[in-house]
């Protein structure tokens, strides 16, 4: 089966041209010795058909058979799986691409690491959706964190480390030197969440963590994280993760796929 890649106006000639080429290895052989480059495609079921060597490393797998017929929740922390498949889900639903957009994940030591992701859908012959195909570039190595992602970067490392506390977009705007009409309209664009929802997700994401790994009351949890009022963090919570911190921490973080 050839798969084509989203593509508008393709010609006759390309598609005829397309026919003639060994995709998976073509794309094995581009892609294959790119370090700071991820590249992958899924099916319909979320589970992944293709992958390079630099996915495999970050997923810290050794053998393609590792992670072929896996999905994003065998190799992710729950919450970051979560966040991709409902990615892959507006790919599937909406049947067109989504590129450039920014992913900011904490790595081992709990630095955070900026991706540039794109994702396309992908088509049979006959136009019937198959699956997505994806490629996550590491900003850093190739210098790709330029212009106002430098200047979000200074809000976003803000915003980890300050999170507990109460942070105005105000202070944001002025550390971006930006305007706060500016930032939130360059915020909002670039991570697809407004300043103030981003840092109730990063609240959110602490509270999980916590909730998993210790032994702590709820509501201290809630205040530790910047929730200071109970209620508001347990419908916060409910929101993003689909249901209350006391569910979540009692089937251990295992959030609904689907």
């Amino acid at each position: 089966m050839v798969f084509y890649l989203y593509r508008i106006g393709m010609s006759d000639v390309s598609l005829s041209f397309l026919e003639q080429v060994d995709l998976k290895r073509c794309l094995s052989e581009l892609f294959e010795d790119a370090p700071d480059l991820y590249f992958f495609a899924k099916d319909l079921n979320y589970q992944f058909t293709m992958c390079n060597r630099a996915l495999m490393r970050r997923i810290g797998v050794k053998e393609e058979s590792n992670i072929i017929g896996t999905d994003d929740f065998h190799h992710f922390d729950p919450l970051m799986a979560k966040y991709y498949r409902e990615e892959d889900q507006e790919i599937f639903r909406d049947r067109q691409p989504i590129t450039n957009r920014i992913w900011v994940v904490p790595n081992v030591s709990g630095a955070m690491d900026w991706y540039l992701s794109s994702k396309f859908p992908l088509f049979d012959r006959s136009g019937a959706l198959v699956g997505l195909a994806g490629l996550m570039r590491d900003c850093k190595p190739s210098g790709s964190l330029y212009g106002p992602y430098q200047n979000l970067a200074k809000a976003i490392d803000f915003i980890r480390k300050n999170f507990t506390k109460t942070i105005k977009v105000t202070e944001l705007a002025k550390m971006s030197d930006l305007s706060v009409s500016q930032f939130e309209r360059s915020f909002s664009k670039y991570f697809k969440f407004t300043p103030m929802k981003y840092i109730n997700k990063v609240r959110v994401d602490a509270a999980a963590k916590l909730l998993i790994e210790g032994t702590e009351p709820i509501s201290l949890i809630a205040y530790d994280t910047g929730f200071y009022d109970h209620s508001h963090f347990a419908k916060q919570f409910k929101i993003a993760m689909g249901m209350s911190p006391s569910a979540y921490r009692k089937c251990g973080g295992k959030v609904m796929r689907n």
